[in-house]
């Protein structure tokens, strides 16, 4: 949806109404979130990466808390596939670990019926690929 398309109260209502993403919706206002904003974003996901990495090596993998799949590999699932949609793998080619432990993930029979085609956002609106 365009925000600007929106007028500003219209915009605050729309917030009000999602108790949930009314914080996120206020912050990232109608016109996005600002450089400043989404730089600090963008670095506190490489650091997670970084400790992903480092919590993967620590337990012997495949997943976060070893040998067993967990709700803690299953959380941060969509995390990784939103960044890999949009382009932001980049966050972990240098993090082997991580990179193994999505190729897993993906290569369960669930993976393909979770994300369909048509799930990705890229699939839907290419232009949000980060070229």
């Amino acid at each position: 949806m365009n925000w600007t398309m929106i007028s500003e109260a219209d915009f605050v209502a729309l917030a009000e109404s999602k108790p949930l993403r009314k914080e996120f919706l206020l912050t990232m206002g109608r016109k996005g979130f600002s450089d400043e904003e989404m730089s600090k974003a963008l670095e506190r996901l490489r650091r997670a990466m970084t400790r992903m990495s480092q919590t993967l090596r620590a337990s012997g993998g495949p997943w976060l808390m070893g040998s067993s799949l967990t709700l803690a590999d299953i959380a941060i699932l969509p995390v990784l596939v939103r960044m890999a949609d949009i382009g932001l793998g980049t966050y972990w080619e240098h993090l082997p670990e991580v990179d193994v432990w999505l190729a897993a993930l993906r290569a369960r029979p669930a993976f393909s019926k979770t994300y369909y085609f048509g799930s990705l956002l890229t699939e839907k609106y290419p232009d949000l690929k980060i070229p």
